[in-house]
C-alpha cells in the first residue's frame, strides 16, 4: 500500500510520458541511519543513499565532472573553485524559508551571504540570538533602622521586608531550561539532496 511506484505522467507538447521525479538540488529530512561510503554494502538499519541519488548535506567537496547537474544548481553557492565545488553543510542547524519580500524575518537584509550572494536570499546564514525585550521592577523603598538612644535603650523599629527578602543572597530559582545557545523542541535527523536526475 505504502510502496506503489509512482506512475508515469505526460510531458506537455513533447508526445511521451517520463516518471515523475525530484528535481536535482531538492534538500529533505531524512529519518534512518545512512551508511557511510557507498562502496560498503549497508549493515542492518542504515541505508546506501548514494545509489539512489542522494547525500548528506555536509558541506563536503565534489568534483564538478562526476557530479555536474548537482553543480548546475548550485554553483559555487557553498565554496570552490575550479573543478571543485561544495554542497550545503546543514549539520546542526535549523533550515529557514528565504524572506523574499514577505517580512517575516525582521534581519533579512543582515543575515550572513553565501559565497558571492546577498544576504537575503538561497545560502545566506543567521547567527542565534535572542529578540529584544525589556522588563520592568517596581523599586522597594526601605527605611533605615531607627535607634532612640534617648530612652535609655536603643530601639529597632521593623524594616518593611518584601517577601522573600533575607540578609543573605537569595538564588532564586529558574524554572525554565537553560543552555548555551536558544532553540526549540527539536528532533535530530538528517540533510539530504538530490544529486542526480535518476
Amino acid at each position: 500500500m505504502f510502496n506503489l511506484p509512482i506512475p508515469p505522467l505526460p510531458i506537455p507538447g513533447m508526445g511521451f510520458i517520463a516518471p515523475v521525479g525530484v528535481p536535482v538540488g531538492t534538500v529533505v529530512v531524512f529519518a534512518g541511519k545512512i551508511e557511510s561510503s557507498p562502496s560498503n554494502y549497508p549493515s542492518n538499519f542504515t541505508t546506501n543513499l548514494e545509489a539512489l541519488g542522494w547525500t548528506v548535506c555536509d558541506g563536503k567537496e565534489l568534483k564538478v565532472s562526476e557530479y555536474p547537474e548537482l553543480f548546475a544548481v548550485l554553483g559555487y553557492l557553498y565554496g570552490g573553485e575550479n573543478e571543485i565545488f561544495k554542497i550545503p553543510d546543514y549539520r546542526g542547524y535549523f533550515l529557514r524559508g528565504v524572506d523574499g519580500g514577505a517580512n517575516r524575518d525582521p534581519d533579512a537584509n543582515r543575515r550572513i551571504p553565501a559565497k558571492g550572494g546577498t544576504p537575503n536570499e538561497v545560502g545566506s546564514q543567521q547567527e542565534d540570538a535572542l529578540q529584544l525585550h525589556e522588563h520592568q521592577y517596581n523599586k522597594v523603598e526601605v527605611n533605615p533602622t531607627f535607634l532612640q538612644p534617648e530612652k535609655g535603650v536603643p530601639a529597632i523599629a521593623p524594616l518593611p521586608s518584601p517577601i522573600g527578602r533575607t540578609d543573605e543572597p537569595t538564588n532564586l530559582q529558574n524554572p525554565v531550561r537553560t543552555s548555551s545557545e536558544t532553540r526549540p523542541k527539536n528532533v535530530a535527523v538528517n540533510y539530504i539532496i538530490k544529486f542526480i536526475n535518476a
